[in-house]
């Protein structure tokens, strides 16, 4: 299926401009999407001091704490999408969102006033994992919200480039992490970096939080969902709709391992990096930052041009595309451990594929949650399936991490690798058993406009 399949909406009464009201709800979507993701991965940027500061000892052990938290709180992000997308779905899309950002960004940025193992031994590590837990809950429910809110109430012609700009928010996320990372490198150099500078790291999220909350206060509820409530289409037993049919069963299971292998992918690749490049390649903090700077600016044309190309050919078409051109990319991840810290410019080629490819299927999963859902059912759907995705995504590390642990560094590249094709393929199999779901949206939307006028 084509844009040429999808029915025209012209005369039904469903939305054929971008208005100001669109504008406003993508404004909240992409500073969900990126909050959603800073608050996610800004343990990555900071992880070498900030693991050695809360559990000193050797580079493995303190990493295997950081990611061990960085996955507890990622579990949680699911339960946080259960909790809260029901709410979604029964009584509107704004209040969950305000319950997830405010959360989120508290949760997350009291870390830079956590006490270090030489302040409290063991408490450190265990209220660092105890923060990530509950700062996971308030992810999970934000963005259960934000992935829904600008995409379902976008003129079906628009909703691929429009969703692409919201996703990109995610992208600019790695790009504000960087660019306040080269700010800490600056300001505290040296041992104050170590000591004192991945403190005040954690003040980034309070940048995105304060800029939407005007925004988030101005604008209307989302349309279809007032119209499909309206109609009383929408249920108290969001769950008992969403698993009592086969049918939907078979859905929710075919988008989740969707879901796993993209977002599996992306954790592996551009929220690994800093990571990566600072512990195999040597790179310099300063560097680093750049590295991620001109990667994230890569993934924002990644999120726009797949938007505008997933409208054009379709979900399921161009899913399995990206993802059997992700199967080779993988390899690039072996060349990559090779180089040095010094080969500034042959590693910004290297990494740069990373991060424009995967953001090419992930704004089309995007797509093809939103779509694949109903109304009455979309939060819950799209955001516990996003979150068990990341939820999953999360334990990833930890296995590399151990694999490192056993048999030194050079297992790094080499875990990634065999990860990343795996996932692809996963990935890959749920988007050929996949039905097509573009124009989905148009078809409730000229449903609801026809029982309006009868």
């Amino acid at each position: 299926m084509t844009a040429s399949d999808i029915p025209t909406t012209e005369g039904t009464g469903a939305p054929t401009k971008f208005t100001a009201t669109n504008g406003l709800q993508l404004s909240v979507s992409f500073v969900t999407y990126l909050l959603d993701i800073l608050s996610f991965i800004i343990i990555s940027f900071i992880a070498l001091p900030f693991g050695k500061a809360i559990y000193p000892g050797s580079v493995a052990n303190s990493l295997l704490v950081v990611w061990g938290g960085f996955a507890a709180g990622a579990v949680l992000r699911p339960l946080g999408a259960a909790i809260v997308g029901p709410m979604y779905d029964r009584i509107g899309r704004k209040l969950g969102i305000t319950v997830g950002l405010v959360g989120s960004t508290v949760f997350t940025a009291v870390l830079g006033l956590l006490p270090t193992y030489a302040q409290a031994g063991l408490w450190s590590p265990t209220l660092y994992i105890i923060l990530r837990l509950i700062a996971g809950l308030f992810i999970g429910a934000l963005i259960a919200g934000g992935l829904v809110f600008t995409t379902e109430n976008l003129p079906e012609r628009l909703r691929g480039i429009f969703t692409g700009f919201a996703e990109s928010g995610a992208n600019w996320a790695h790009f504000l992490g960087a660019a306040w990372l080269i700010v800490i490198s600056l300001v505290f150099v040296g041992a104050a970096y170590d000591t004192v500078g991945w403190r005040y790291y954690f003040i980034v999220v309070l940048i995105p939080f304060f800029f939407v909350l005007p925004f988030l206060y101005f604008v209307k509820e989302s349309d279809i969902f007032v119209r499909t409530k309206a109609k009383r289409k929408t249920t108290d037993h969001v769950y008992r709709a969403m698993f009592a049919k086969g049918q939907m069963r078979k859905t929710f299971l075919v988008t989740l391992a969707a879901s796993i292998g993209i977002l599996g992918y992306d954790n592996l690749t551009e929220n690994q990096f800093p990571t990566f490049l600072g512990l195999v390649n040597h790179v310099s903090h300063p560097d680093i930052a750049t590295l991620v700077l001109i990667g994230a600016l890569g993934a924002f044309a990644g999120s726009i041009v797949g938007g505008l190309v997933s409208q054009r050919m379709g979900r399921k078409p161009f899913g399995i595309i990206g993802l059997i051109v992700m199967i080779p990319l993988s390899l690039l991840f072996l060349y990559l451990g090779g180089l040095k810290g010094t080969e500034y410019y042959m590693i910004l080629l290297t990494i740069l594929p990373f991060y424009f490819v995967p953001a090419l299927t992930k704004v089309n999963l995007t797509l093809f949650l939103n779509e694949t859902f109903p109304t009455g059912l979309r939060s819950t759907g799209v955001g516990v399936n996003w979150n068990l995705g990341y939820g999953v995504a999360a334990i990833w590390p930890l296995f590399i991490t151990y694999g490192f642990k056993i048999y030194g560094l050079s297992f790094y590249a080499v875990g990634q690798t065999i990860f990343l094709v795996l996932l692809s393929i996963v990935a890959l199999a749920a988007f050929v058993l996949s039905k097509e779901p573009i124009g989905n949206i148009s078809r409730e939307e000229i449903t609801l406009s026809k029982e309006t006028a009868n």
